[in-house]
């Protein structure tokens, strides 16, 4: 009786365990199915409708760039502000590049122009062109096509002129051309005038 009663409590044990482990399977491929669908689904939908194209925002002010970005979910951040020949308050880079697809709510970094950083040009006429390197990297300038001349006024290897003129304001790094004296032209002299002299002085013989 008692072997009986022990057989049919292990019986109904394993009924229950078995049943317990039919369940727990069940709701482990329920939360697999939901995890899987759930994230199928998100992803289709994020795909569909939180996916755009980055639009270009180089030369547009920083007013106009975000009410671009709005139109897309997106924000707008200066990052750095340099010279450049854009007006001041135009952008002149961004980071994500245009074109690049990217999820809504995302931040575009943009670099913003402070505008044109102008050099006044010096007065250059008569200088040597010995340190014009140094002197031009001080200023933020380029030595630009040098063109080799003769001077009967200005030394060889000093400025007769340069493009543009001194006095001017030019933009930051832009090339000076420089009209260079190579002496004067050795063809260029007086002749002695032939009437200055006394043939019959005895010091012209």
């Amino acid at each position: 009786m008692i072997k009986e009663t022990v057989i049919k409590v292990s019986k109904s044990i394993f009924r229950h365990v078995g049943a317990i482990v039919m369940a727990g399977t069940a709701i482990l491929l329920l939360l697999v199915g939901i995890v899987f669908f759930g994230n199928y689904y998100l992803q289709k939908t994020l795909s569909k409708k939180d996916i755009v194209s980055i639009p270009d925002l180089t030369g547009l002010t920083i007013s106009e760039a975000s009410a671009e970005l709005r139109k897309l979910s997106l924000y707008l951040r200066a990052n750095d502000y340099e010279y450049n020949e854009l007006d001041a308050g135009m952008i002149i880079s961004q980071i994500p590049a245009r074109d690049r697809l990217i999820y809504a709510n995302r931040t575009i970094d943009v670099v913003v122009s402070r505008g044109p950083k102008l050099v006044l040009v010096p007065p250059l006429s008569g200088v040597s062109m010995t340190y014009i390197d140094e002197y031009f990297k001080a200023l933020d300038l380029k030595v630009g096509t040098i063109i080799q001349k003769y001077s009967s006024d200005v030394p060889a290897g000093y400025i007769i002129e340069t493009d543009p003129v001194s006095g001017m304001n030019i933009m930051a790094g832009r090339e000076i051309n420089i009209i260079l004296s190579i002496g004067r032209d050795p063809l260029d002299y007086e002749a002695p005038a032939i009437q200055d002299y006394n043939f019959w002085d005895d010091d012209f013989y």
